[in-house]
């Protein structure tokens, strides 16, 4: 994310289910789970090493976690090789068939470049 902190992350990460109901796993280069997202409809639970942390959504989720709400919804398209549209957001999927995803949202701030990179 740019803004007046910018701040990444990377990590490896193993996801399952559909943007409705989902689990999704960020491990660390040794296999260490770091977090693990799971959400149904209406709810989604952050676990870290700490307690874990409920949402009423995936977007509250993800704007905690990230500082910004990301698609979700749009996301699990993308991975399908779908350039669904989600406002603000310019995803380029020119890579999509050699596993790399990369999306850009412009507004509103903060600005985030999202890029996955998938083991095939």
């Amino acid at each position: 994310m740019t803004g007046p902190s910018p701040s990444s992350f990377s990590s490896s990460f193993e996801l399952q289910g559909n943007a409705t109901t989902g689990q999704l796993a960020f491990t660390n280069t040794l296999g260490t789970i770091l977090a693990r997202i799971a959400w149904t409809p209406g709810s989604a639970t952050l676990q870290t090493l700490s307690r874990p942390q409920t949402f009423p959504d995936m977007d509250a989720l993800t704007l905690y976690a990230a500082g910004a709400e990301l698609p979700v919804a749009q996301l699990f398209d993308w991975l399908q090789g779908q350039a669904t549209p989600s406002p603000g957001w310019e995803v380029d999927l020119s890579a999509q068939a050699e596993g790399r995803i990369s999306a850009h949202r412009n507004a509103p701030a903060p600005e985030v470049d999202l890029r996955i990179v998938l083991d095939r």
